[in-house]
């Protein structure tokens, strides 16, 4: 098989059928979490636990979004709350790395 048009074709069926994934609970942000922190701990490559540092912000600041629009019978506190919650954990996230780094 050849790689070169099995890639292409794909990321173009993948990109043809977009669906909603809702996989942001409490469990799957711990999940993300321990996979971080062991990808850390065996060496692997910089770009892949950024990628999962990425995905540990983002699904824990929905989570919390979420359940704080559970706590406000579902209304968020203020307006776009959750992109400002998902952008926020991810810009922490960025400066921690800076500071600490």
């Amino acid at each position: 098989m050849n790689l070169k048009k099995i890639i292409p074709a794909s990321i173009a069926g993948l990109l043809s059928f977009p669906t909603i994934t809702l996989a942001h609970c409490p469990l799957c942000s711990a999940a993300t979490g321990a996979l971080l922190v062991a990808a850390r701990a065996y060496g692997v490559s910089d770009l892949i636990t950024g990628t999962l540092a990425g995905a540990f912000a983002s699904v824990t600041a929905i989570w919390i979004h979420n359940w704080l629009k559970a706590k406000n019978k579902n209304k968020s506190y203020f307006p776009f709350q959750g992109i400002v919650f998902v952008l926020v954990s991810i810009l922490m996230t960025i400066l921690t790395f800076q500071v600490v780094v």
